[in-house]
C-alpha cells in the first residue's frame, strides 16, 4: 500500500475511533439536556407524593393481604402474551370470550341493557375467588419455569398473564348485577376483582383495575339515576380519587426513569408496601431498565455517566421489599445476550455494546417515555 492509501486508512480508522464516539456522546448530552424538560415540574413531586397518601387513604384495592395466593388457581386458567406450556386457558381468558359484549359500547354503557347478551354467560366461578387477597403471578407455576426457559430471551418478551380479560368478567358481571337486581354484590365482585389485579404488582394490573373500579362507578351513578338503587354501596373513594390515582399510579413509574436516586425515590422505596403503585412501578422501571442494565453499569472514562440509574435501581430493589419475582430475575439474572429491537432495528443492541457510541442511545430509549409517565406532574406535556 502506498503512502497516501495508509494515510487514507489512518484517517478512517481516526474516525471510526475518536469521531464516532464523540459524535455519539454530543448526541446523547442533547437528548439528555431535552430530558432535563421532561422531568417533574416544580412541586410536581410533592404533589404527587400527596396523591399517593390520597389514593391509600381512599381505601382504593382495599383487602389486599398475605394468607391466600390466586396464583395456584388463576395461573393455570389465563391466557398470556407469548408462547408458554403449563397453562390450559378458560374459556373466559381468550381474546375473543366476549366479543359479543364488546359489540355494544358507547356513551352511557349500553352493554347494561343488553341481558339477553351478558346473562348468557356463568359466572358462578367468581364466587370461588373470593376467598384469595392476593394475586403473585410471578412466584408460582407455570411462569417460574418459563423464566428459566427464557433467560435468552429479551426480558420484555417473556410470557405475561393477560389481564385484560379480567375487565371484561367484571363487565358482565356488573351486567349481570344489573339485570337480575343484584348490583352491590356485583359491584363488591368487581372491587375484588381490581383489587386481584393491582395486587400483581404490574402497572398494567393496577391502571385495569383502576378501570374496572371506574366503570363500576358509573353503573352505581346511574343505576341511582334510574332509581335501581336507592342509596350507594358503602365505598370509601370517591370519582376523583379514581381520577387521581390513573395518573398518580403511572407517575410512580417515572421517578424512577428520571431521578432513581434521589429523595424521593428513597422515600417510596421505605414506605412501598404502604403507598400504593410502589412496587408496579419498581417492577417496571426493572423490566425495561434491564435492556440498559450492562451499559449504565460499566463506566468508560470520558463516557457520560449513567450509573446513577443502575445504583437507584439496585437500591430500589433492597430497600424496598417489594416481591416482584420476575423483575428481580430480569433486572439481576437474566441473560445480557439477547435482541430487543427486533429484526428492523436489531443493531441498536450490537450498539448497546460499544463503549462511547453506546450513549446515544441510553439517552434515546430513557427519552421516549418519561412524559407519559409524569403526566401532569412533569414539565412537558404527554406525547400523543
Amino acid at each position: 500500500m502506498s503512502k497516501r492509501g495508509w494515510w487514507i486508512l489512518g484517517g478512517v480508522a481516526l474516525l471510526v475511533f475518536v469521531g464516532v464516539p464523540v459524535a455519539s456522546q454530543v448526541a446523547a448530552e442533547n437528548i439528555l439536556k431535552g430530558l432535563e424538560d421532561q422531568g417533574f415540574a416544580e412541586g410536581g413531586e410533592a404533589r404527587l407524593l400527596a396523591d399517593l397518601e390520597r389514593v391509600k387513604a381512599a381505601g382504593i384495592f382495599a383487602g389486599r393481604g398475605t394468607s391466600s395466593d390466586a396464583a395456584p388457581t388463576l395461573n393455570a386458567l389465563i391466557e398470556v402474551e407469548g408462547p408458554m406450556e403449563g397453562t390450559t386457558p378458560a374459556w373466559w381468558a381468550g381474546e375473543d370470550a366476549f366479543a359479543a359484549v364488546d359489540a355494544f359500547k358507547g356513551d352511557g354503557d349500553p352493554w347494561l341493557d343488553r341481558p339477553e347478551v351478558t346473562d348468557g354467560y356463568d359466572l358462578t366461578f367468581i364466587a370461588g375467588w373470593r376467598g384469595f387477597d392476593h394475586w403473585t403471578w410471578d412466584g408460582a407455576e407455570p411462569f417460574t419455569s418459563s423464566f428459566k426457559q427464557n433467560q435468552f430471551l429479551c426480558p420484555m418478551a417473556v410470557p405475561i398473564p393477560h389481564f385484560l380479560a379480567f375487565r371484561s368478567l367484571a363487565q358482565v358481571r356488573l351486567a349481570q348485577g344489573w339485570s337480575q337486581g343484584d348490583i352491590p354484590g356485583a359491584a363488591a365482585d368487581a372491587e375484588h376483582l381490581a383489587m386481584l389485579l393491582a395486587s400483581t404488582d404490574t402497572l398494567m394490573g393496577e391502571l385495569i383495575g383502576v378501570a374496572i373500579l371506574q366503570m363500576e362507578d358509573r353503573v352505581i351513578k346511574r343505576a341511582l339515576a334510574e332509581g335501581k338503587l336507592t342509596e350507594a354501596p358503602p365505598r370509601t373513594w370517591t370519582t376523583e380519587d379514581l381520577a387521581v390515582a390513573k395518573t398518580a399510579l403511572l407517575a410512580v413509574a417515572g421517578v424512577y426513569e428520571t431521578d432513581p436516586t434521589g429523595e424521593l425515590a428513597h422515600t417510596l422505596n421505605a414506605r412501598a408496601h404502604e403507598l400504593p403503585g410502589v412496587c408496579a412501578a419498581i417492577a417496571e422501571s426493572a423490566v425495561a431498565g434491564s435492556l440498559l442494565h450492562d451499559p449504565v453499569s460499566h463506566h468508560w472514562p470520558g463516557e457520560h455517566d449513567f450509573r446513577y440509574l443502575s445504583v437507584g435501581m439496585d437500591d430500589a430493589l433492597a430497600t424496598s421489599g417489594c416481591e416482584i419475582p420476575f423483575a428481580r430475575l430480569a433486572w439481576t439474572e437474566l441473560d445480557r445476550g439477547y435482541g430487543c429491537f427486533g429484526e428492523n432495528t436489531g443493531a441498536l443492541d450490537q450498539f448497546l455494546w460499544m463503549p462511547y457510541a453506546r450513549s446515544t442511545v441510553v439517552a434515546t430509549i430513557r427519552s421516549i417515555a418519561t412524559a407519559n409517565y409524569l403526566g401532569p406532574y412533569g414539565k412537558a406535556p404527554p406525547a400523543r
